[in-house]
Order: structure tokens, then sequence, then C-alpha cells
């Protein structure tokens, strides 16, 4: 079996590829450099290849020449705020994803197709928690893009009967994380005051919440997703709300600080609007492909608060 994941580099990327390998996949990463970054354990197992995503042409004949039996659409530009570019936006999280659409309709090799969306498709004044049903509302260029993106995946499985199935994705995280995401920022920041190596934490608002889990949990569901018996669309996520004053409590009690003392608050860190209400209803998921979330916020954020210290540590 044939599996190529575009957007390898992130966290997402290299947890789905241990998972594959683990199944005996010959895993194919697309990237839009040749930087393997989080890979290096991985790098002599999986073929990493430099994409043009907006060469169509050269996007096909990669594809065709792999002939993969799955692809696992990872690759996005996650930017939430409001004053994002649109343009580039529709670029990354919409124009690729209708590419990959095209190529398995006209190829004769019927790959299924996995495509990874989002919650931020929901937008702000969505009933809480939200299941496949929704009304989805979203109020991004980020938001806009992707819940376009998932109506394309929907024609196409319709008009063209392609297995094509998608995840709506809530927040995810691991020690591979992004330092620009919330959670990696406080545990970084933690250790750095653990080690003595910074004085304070500047945040914004602390009392948003967040439906947070494992992306390590979250890729099992896309295995399941694509082995399942036919196409559709799942909610990936926990069905339990922190919110970040719960994090900055649990990360400093950790290093046996109070988090009061360190922190910093920056209103040009609060967004124009928050999206408090963004909770997963996985009956579905649960119902038909038997996935649950198995790691708990707290053992993530022990596992990145300890990795952080050690990162620095070795520094």
């Amino acid at each position: 079996m044939k599996a190529i994941i575009t957007g390898i580099s992130g966290q997402d990327g290299f947890y789905l590829s241990k998972l594959l390998l683990e199944k005996n996949y010959e895993v194919y990463g697309f990237t839009r450099s040749d930087l393997i970054n989080n890979h290096l354990s991985l790098s002599d197992k999986i073929n990493i290849l430099g994409v043009d995503y907006s060469n169509f042409n050269a996007l096909k004949l990669n594809i065709d020449k792999i002939c993969p039996d799955v692809i696992y659409h990872l690759a996005s530009d996650v930017n939430p705020n409001f004053d994002a570019d649109p343009s580039s936006s529709i670029d990354v999280n919409l124009n690729i994803t209708i590419s990959i659409l095209e190529i398995l309709k006209i190829s004769n090799n019927k790959f299924k197709l996995f495509v990874a969306s989002t919650s931020l498709i929901f937008g702000p004044n969505a009933k809480s928690p939200q299941n496949e049903n929704t009304i989805m509302d979203p109020d991004t260029p980020y938001g806009i893009c992707k819940l376009a993106s998932l109506n394309f995946c929907k024609m196409y499985r319709k008009a063209y009967g392609l297995f094509i199935s998608t995840g709506i994705l809530y927040n995810h995280e691991s020690i591979l994380r992004n330092e620009k995401y919330i959670i990696r920022k406080i545990t970084k920041q933690a250790a750095k005051i653990y080690l003595k190596k910074a004085n304070n934490i500047v945040l914004g608002n602390i009392d948003i919440k967040r439906d947070w889990g494992f992306a390590g949990d979250f890729v099992e569901a896309f295995e399941l997703i694509l082995n399942n018996d036919f196409p559709d669309d799942y909610i990936i996520g926990t069905g339990e709300l922190y919110s970040i004053r719960d994090v900055l409590n649990y990360v400093f009690e950790k290093i046996n600080c109070d988090y009061n003392d360190y922190l910093l608050q920056d209103k040009s860190f609060i967004r124009k609007l928050e999206h408090n209400n963004l909770q997963a209803d996985i009956t579905k998921i649960k119902k038909e492909l038997g996935w649950y979330p198995k790691k708990h916020l707290y053992s993530i954020l022990d596992e990145m608060l300890e990795n952080d210290i050690k990162i620095l540590r070795d520094e």
C-alpha cells in the first residue's frame, strides 16, 4: 500500500507517517520545501518530495508516478485572524484541495482521499457542542476557505462517486507543535522561567476556552476514516473544554510557581472576536468507527513541558 501525505512537515504529518509505517505502508511526503524538520527520525523510512502545489501538471505528474492507494491532504496555512490575507488563504487552503480533487476525478488510479478541515468552519455563533450537522458560518478567511474546501469535497464525492472523506479537526497538540500556538508558547515559556532563562510570559485573554486533544490520537482517526467501507465527514476532537487559565494553572504548578507572578497581558494579543464555544460532539465517529481520544490534555502538557525543559537544557 502506498500513501501520500501533503504537508508532511507538520506535527500531524509526523505522527501519521509513523502510524502508516507501522502498518507497512510505503509513505511519500509532499512539502513546499525539501526541509524534513520534524521527520529527521523517519528520514530513512519515508520519501520526501518538494512539490510546487500551484503547478497542477507537476502535482499530477508526481501523484501519477507514485500511483498511491491513499492520499492524506493535510497541507494548509493556519491563520485564524480576521485580517489574514484572503488571496493567500485561498491559494493554500482551497486551491490545492481543488487541484487534488480534479486529479482524482481524471486519474485512472482512484485513490482514497482524506482532507483535513477545521472547527473554525463553524464560526463564533455556532451552537455548542458542534456535530457534523451544525450550521457552518465562519468569519475568517481561513475558516471560509476551509468550509469551501469541505463543500468541494462533498460535491466531488456525490457528483463523481469518489472516495473522499474529511475530518473536522479541533485543536490538537504535541511536542512537535509550532511555537506560534498558545499551548506550545506556554510550555516553552514556563520551561524558560523554570530554568531562570525568562522572567515573564505575555498573553492576551486567558479565559478563552478550547477543545484540545493529542495529534497522535487524531491521526489514528484519519486512518480509520479512510479504511471505512464508505466515505463521509467526521468531527475529531475530545468534547472537553479547558481555558488558557486552566492550562497556565496546571503548567506553572508543575514548576512550583504561581503563573500570576509572571503573567503580563497584552491587549494586542486579543482577537476581535473569540471563538469561545468550539466544542466537539464526537458521537458519530465513536459510534461508527470506534474512535475516541486516549490522551488527556494534562498528559499532553506534561510531555510538552518536559520536552521543552530538555531542549533548553541541551542548548
